[in-house]
């Protein structure tokens, strides 16, 4: 798709793969940008996503690659610029068979600026942004402790937290951490596992 100077608009979902040309276009994009079809890589002007309150939606089935085992956007279309991330949010989806390593899920010809305004990424994923890529990684596969019952209670500006485990295999502590953002996390207590 190519479009160099008629006036832009998604409100939909952009999913598939192939090019998605916007040099010199307005654009404004408040829907969903989905690369591949089951996993596959889409390349893209970087004024698809930069600066936009967009939601891109990324799939990682499994370890063979981009666009084979995982979803890919390239911002590699048209200039260099600078790609700002900060208005955008990201969604990973892991089916469960993606071995523990790393997806590079987004390159640009360019330069990231900003992180993503919001994640939604499996427990088990962590984020890394580079200058010209972001790159996901499943950690590990199972968790060390099965839980059980789960509870928070609110009283007098206070929480009391209670779980049980069903389970604990290597596990020696739980660390509790308070966090006002959900991205920047502060130790408040450490409890010991039971084994």
């Amino acid at each position: 798709f190519a479009n160099s100077t008629v006036p832009f608009t998604n409100t939909g979902t952009i999913k598939g793969v192939g090019g998605v040309n916007l040099n010199f276009a307005t654009v404004t994009n408040s829907g969903i940008v989905s690369p591949g079809s089951s996993p596959g890589i889409l390349n893209a002007s970087e004024a698809l996503i930069s600066g936009q309150p967009v939601n891109v939606n990324i799939e990682v089935v499994n370890g063979s690659g981009a666009g084979t085992g995982h979803d890919q956007l390239n911002l590699n279309i048209g200039g260099v610029g600078v790609t700002n991330l900060s208005n955008a949010s990201l969604t990973v989806l892991d089916g469960g068979a993606a071995p523990v390593q790393a997806y590079t899920i987004l390159q640009t010809a360019g330069t990231f600026s900003g992180t993503f305004a919001s994640l939604s990424l499996p427990l088990i994923y962590t984020i890394t942004y580079n200058a010209s890529s972001v790159v996901v990684t499943k950690t590990v596969s199972t968790l060390p402790a099965i839980w059980g019952d789960f509870s928070a209670i609110s009283k007098n500006g206070a929480v009391t937290l209670n779980w049980s485990t069903l389970q604990e295999d290597n596990t020696s502590v739980f660390v509790v951490e308070y966090s006002t953002n959900g991205r920047e996390f502060v130790p408040v207590a450490t409890i010991p596992a039971k084994g």
